[in-house]
């Protein structure tokens, strides 16, 4: 619950240490269907990825071997970007999420998660991902 409430008194965040609204403020965009899907962050624990142009980035989360996860790029205007800038690594529950290199500017990688039965994929997490020159 602390991804998307941040009650105003810390003794009601419920956790072993609380949080400031700054920290708050920069944990990412976790949508429900994380958390109903069973996914963990393995990094990615901010809103946003720092990268440098030509340069790959990217992120880790766990997810059930009966968990489909898949990701999508594009600009902030909502045009998407070609998928030879992102990868998708799977090694057991360990998915991989590598993007770029890319050029120099702000992008939106987004993911979606779908039991691997069926189903429509629906979104779980958005990452800003801001690329810087070298």
């Amino acid at each position: 619950m602390i991804f998307d409430h941040l009650p105003e008194s810390g003794d009601w965040q419920l956790l072993a240490a609380s949080i400031t609204s700054d920290i708050f403020r920069n944990l990412p965009n976790l949508k429900p269907a994380f958390f109903q899907n069973d996914l963990r962050l393995g990094s990615g624990f901010s809103s946003s990825l720092a990268a440098t142009a030509g340069t790959p980035t990217g992120l880790t989360v766990a997810a059930p071997e009966s968990v489909a996860v898949v990701a999508t790029l594009s600009l902030p205007d909502g045009r998407e970007i070609s998928a030879g800038n992102l990868f998708l690594g799977e090694n057991g529950i360990r998915r991989d999420i590598v993007v770029g290199p890319l050029p120099v500017g702000s992008y939106i990688l987004r993911l979606y998660v779908r039991s691997a039965a069926a189903g429509p994929y629906t979104c779980a997490a958005d990452y800003l991902v801001n690329v810087a020159s070298p």
